[in-house]
């Protein structure tokens, strides 16, 4: 077969698997837009009571709802073991991923603006608050269904799955006779009047069994990856939920808890990308910690309480601002800009109060108070948060709201004017600035012995700008927002305003149309902000109207080398 056959071959294969993806997620629209809003048994989301969301809408066991799961009265699922409460989750987010593939293919989301779709997040998910880590423990399981949906075959085996291992058993056996051939010598063609007689010999026997070994342990290991997969686990879930007998037999019981315990790599890098326009080098930096996994569950927690303490969907930091009474003193920080502008304005006010040598009112962060603990855990969310906008305004604009070239130029802008006015005052950088910071941050350069001396010479550098009114630039705006929040005496109150509006603020930019922004990133291990995105999409949260104010300063065209 040649290789534009096997191509087209592919292409047509490739529809195909489209096609009936489209066909399964126009089901569960149809589903979920017929679904009575109410029973009259009412909705309680702790328990999933009355959510009928569906956990497999076609199959040969017919339709498995989520309610049905978290119901039944099997040992397996009312235990309340670990196996037991891992179960319910896998299957809630495979039911949360058949819902998010809706928007992929454009369907209706028909339940987005009912209550109990709202309470399902906040008084479902976020229900315990100890238990942040549920709520984007799930997500993370669903945006690995979206993965292999999109990048593997799991998917397809999954809805296929009778077809599949009836064919591996068939492939097996066409194997192991193949095998006994060689073995007892039979794959000779005899002729009765041979002109030219070819006989096989040992090496033709031991690559025809190399062969037909890799060919085994393909399917060996692709049958094994799916055992493995949370499909698998899911479907031996929906088996024993609807083979009643099934239900009171423990040698299932303890081969479904078998399976459970079988992990394959995970999906995420567990840590956010970081970018500051600020050179700079603080105590915080010099200990050596990259923002891993520790930073980022520090951050999920924060951004938990934010969306909690929101009364409906995040605003763009007025809330945050509002709740600790400052909404008046830092309006003029959220009004007239665009969203690029905004974010940048606060990066650059965040990086400025991160530089300010610490006065003693719990700023030496030593964590022996719960003053202190408190300050950390709000200058560490803020530091974060506010540099992974900035990494995503650099790295990935076209998730962001606005058009990406206008994220990108304000980026340049900024960048431009930072070098301009600190390069002039000689702050004794000798690399460019922007290639030093980047290393650092990365921990590819060693810290030097006085780098913080370097960040405070940068500090006092800014603190001695004089604020123009001619000067309207990004930067700048920046820099006086910083010296405002630096007049706070109360360093524990400064960091709690950034740390609220940071995590208010991400809240507010991540619903987004951009379905396929989103997707097309899993492949490279996925953006935190993708997560965030998902969670807000099962509240009903899919969009935001923010419209820029009047007073936004016109953009000037993007030049090929800025963008």
């Amino acid at each position: 077969m040649s290789s534009t056959t096997t191509g087209l071959i592919g292409r047509e294969f490739a529809c195909v698997l489209v096609e009936v993806g489209y066909f399964i997620a126009r089901g569960v629209a149809k589903f979920m837009k017929n679904l009575p809003a109410d029973d009259g048994d009412g909705f309680d989301p702790a328990t999933m009571k009355g959510y009928k969301y569906p956990v497999q809408i076609y199959g040969l066991w017919g339709r498995v709802t989520i309610d049905q799961i978290w119901h039944c009265e099997g040992r397996l699922l009312r235990s309340g073991t670990v196996h037991c409460k891992e179960l319910k989750d896998l299957c809630l987010a495979k039911a949360m991923y058949e819902l998010l593939k809706r928007r992929y293919y454009g369907l209706s989301f028909a339940e987005e603006h009912l209550d109990e779709t709202r309470d399902f997040v906040f008084k479902g998910l976020l229900q315990n608050q100890d238990d942040y880590e549920r709520p984007f423990r799930i997500v993370e399981m669903e945006l690995g269904f979206c993965h292999d949906y999109f990048f593997t075959k799991h998917a397809i085996i999954f809805e296929l799955e009778g077809v599949f291992f009836f064919l591996f058993l068939v492939r097996i056996a066409l194997v192991a006779t193949c095998v006994s051939f060689v073995v007892q010598s039979t794959l000779s063609v005899k002729t009765l009047k041979a002109v030219i007689e070819v006989h096989s010999k040992r090496a033709d026997e031991i690559i025809t069994l190399l062969v037909l070994a890799t060919f085994l342990l393909t399917e060996l290991l692709q049958a094994a990856f799916y055992l493995a997969s949370d499909w698998c686990k899911v479907s031996v879930t929906c088996i024993y939920l609807k083979i009643s007998c099934y239900q009171h037999n423990a040698f299932i019981e303890k081969f479904i808890c078998y399976i459970s315990r079988f992990k394959i790599f995970g999906y995420w890098k567990n840590k956010i990308g970081q970018y500051s326009i600020i050179p700079h080098i603080t105590a915080a930096d010099s200990s050596g910690d990259c923002y891993p996994v520790n930073k980022l569950q520090t951050v999920k927690r924060a951004i938990a309480r934010s969306l909690i303490s929101c009364a409906g969907p995040p605003t763009n930091g007025e809330g945050s601002l509002q709740r600790n009474g400052v909404l008046a003193e830092f309006s003029w920080a959220l009004h007239g800009h665009s969203q690029a502008e905004i974010m940048l304005i606060w990066n650059i006010a965040t990086d400025y109060c991160n530089m300010i040598p610490p006065t003693g009112d719990g700023e030496q962060l030593n964590g022996t108070s719960e003053n202190e603990q408190d300050t950390k855990f709000n200058k560490n969310v803020s530091v974060s948060l506010s540099r992974y906008c900035a990494y995503l305004m650099k790295s990935a604009p076209e998730l962001l709201p606005g058009y990406f070239g206008d994220t990108k130029l304000a980026m340049v802008d900024v960048e431009r004017k930072a070098y301009e006015v600190l390069g002039s005052r000689n702050v004794g950088l000798g690399l460019k600035w922007w290639n030093v910071f980047s290393l650092l941050v990365n921990g590819f350069l060693p810290l030097a012995s006085g780098s913080i001396d370097a960040s405070q010479n940068i500090h006092q550098a800014m603190n001695g700008l004089q604020d123009q009114v001619e000067d309207r630039s990004i930067f700048m705006r920046g820099v006086k927002l910083g010296k405002q929040l630096e007049r706070n005496p109360s360093s524990a109150l400064r960091w709690k305003i950034l740390a609220d509006f940071w995590a208010e603020k991400i809240l507010y930019i991540a619903p987004s149309d951009n379905v396929k922004g989103h997707m097309e990133l899993l492949a490279k291990g996925g953006e935190f902000l993708t997560h965030i995105w998902v969670l807000l999409t099962h509240a009903g949260i899919l969009k935001i109207n923010r419209e820029e104010g009047n007073n936004t300063m016109p953009m000037r065209q993007p030049s090929q080398g800025d963008v």
